[in-house]
């Protein structure tokens, strides 16, 4: 099929956020069963969830910091 396309099973950048340029190199050259077939469409809607599951946590984190922040202030 012409919409398919080759994906990394597990994302490169982990949806937890950038670790280290060693951790993503790591990822990014997988073994062969580290790929999988996934429709243009299936693709998409992956990425999506991946980025949004980044977005989520980067806004828990930021929220985390702000309250420890104010925390810190008090005392």
């Amino acid at each position: 099929r012409k919409d398919m396309k080759k994906d990394h099973k597990d994302p490169v950048v982990p949806v937890t956020g950038f670790t280290t340029w060693d951790n993503i190199i790591e990822r990014l050259f997988v073994e062969e069963d580290g790929w999988q077939a996934i429709c243009q469409e299936c693709h998409a809607k992956k990425t999506k969830e991946e980025n949004d599951q980044r977005k989520a946590l980067k806004k828990e984190k930021a929220v985390l910091n702000y309250f420890k922040k104010k925390i810190k202030e008090q005392n």
